[in-house]
């Protein structure tokens, strides 16, 4: 459907993101570069913006730094105002991650006049 590209670079690694001490690509920024692939591809109108609701990452193999990292959002789903989205995450050999995504379509001013 679409595909994503980013670089995975020294502040992508595990040691530097808290989630492990290896010079790898860290689980956390995978789920970053996945939520920002899904959030590109939300249709908005004026005074909206989407949200991230759930994700589910399987992290299957590990990556180097630095490595090119492609997101490739498969399948997208509407209902309502909610978006479902699966995904796979390739770096420049191998299937690395596969998941799920769901991010829900608000009005701006009204959600963040909800956080309190």
């Amino acid at each position: 459907m679409s595909v994503f590209n980013y670089q995975a670079e020294a502040q992508h690694a595990a040691s530097a993101m808290g989630s492990g001490e290896l010079e790898v690509v860290a689980t956390p920024a995978l789920i970053a570069f996945a939520e920002n692939a899904c959030h590109q591809l939300v249709e908005l109108a004026a005074g909206e913006t989407s949200v991230g609701t759930f994700i589910e990452l399987n992290h299957l193999k590990a990556s180097r730094i630095p490595e090119e990292i492609k997101v490739d959002v498969k399948d997208v789903t509407r209902e309502g105002n909610r978006l479902s989205f699966i995904f796979e995450i390739r770096d420049s050999s191998q299937l690395i991650a596969t998941g799920k995504h769901q991010r829900a379509v608000v009005d701006v001013d009204r959600f963040l006049s909800s956080i309190k």
